[in-house]
């Protein structure tokens, strides 16, 4: 009980701020000086926010693409899956993004020639974005055109991007999947 007390406190802080001050004699002290000195201080000089960030558990860097797994909490998982613990961002031309048609939010250049050739304006996300699949994943590859990803719980695969040679193993050879589709179990 007293656990689940302090786990709601620390939930309700959404920000831990350091004060970092100057001692009697105009020293500056640093966010990590000894709480007793820095309380006496009198002059406050600048406050540090640091926000709570994601505990990551798998990533994946491929040749346009990178992906990252985030843990899912417990509240999370009580209340349902909202969106996607899986999220990705650059060049989404092969729908490597997994947000559906048209969905990058932005426009970036691809000067290495990876693909297109250089120069050439491909849809992409310089910020990561959660994958369009209302699921939680539990690890992520990365591919030259493709992604796939292992379900966290039942183990299922799942892959998007590009099908050449039908790679994502969803029983087609369509040129590519813009979202998560299951692979296809054996014959």
């Amino acid at each position: 009980m007293r656990a689940a007390l302090v786990r709601i406190g620390l939930a309700a802080i959404a920000t831990l701020t350091f004060i970092a001050c100057s001692d009697q004699h105009g020293e500056l002290l640093s966010p990590n000086a000894p709480v007793d000195k820095a309380l006496v201080a009198p002059h406050p000089c600048y406050t540090i926010s640091c926000l709570p960030q994601p505990n990551y558990i798998d990533l994946s860097a491929g040749e346009a693409v990178t992906c990252v797994v985030h843990s899912v909490s417990r509240t999370q998982l009580l209340i349902g899956i909202l969106q996607s613990n899986l999220s990705c961002w650059g060049d989404n031309s092969n729908g490597m993004l997994g947000l559906g048609l048209g969905a990058a939010p932005e426009t970036c250049t691809n000067n290495v020639g990876v693909n297109y050739g250089t120069n050439y304006k491909v849809p992409c996300s310089t910020k990561p974005l959660p994958v369009n699949a209302l699921r939680n994943f539990a690890s992520v590859s990365v591919g030259a055109n493709h992604v796939c990803a292992l379900e966290m719980g039942s183990g299922a695969a799942f892959c998007w991007g590009s099908n050449d040679s039908g790679r994502l193993g969803d029983g087609t050879a369509e040129v590519q999947r813009l979202v998560p589709v299951a692979v296809v179990g054996p014959s």
